[in-house]
């Protein structure tokens, strides 16, 4: 068994020709939806990505 493989994601779900476009269109919509803040001091506040955990006993 062979155990080294991407993750399953959304992404994965559609056929590898499509997944740029959905991409690309996808970006141009948030892109859309927030555009960035006008003014100094503004944009971006945390420009790394985020990892969240949860973990319980």
């Amino acid at each position: 068994m062979d155990l080294r493989h991407e993750p399953a994601t959304t992404l994965h779900a559609l056929p590898q020709d499509l997944r740029e476009r959905f991409t690309a269109e996808l970006g141009e919509r948030l892109r859309e939806a927030y555009p960035p803040s006008p003014g100094p001091g503004h944009g971006v506040v945390l420009p790394f990505r985020r990892v969240f955990a949860v973990a319980h006993r």
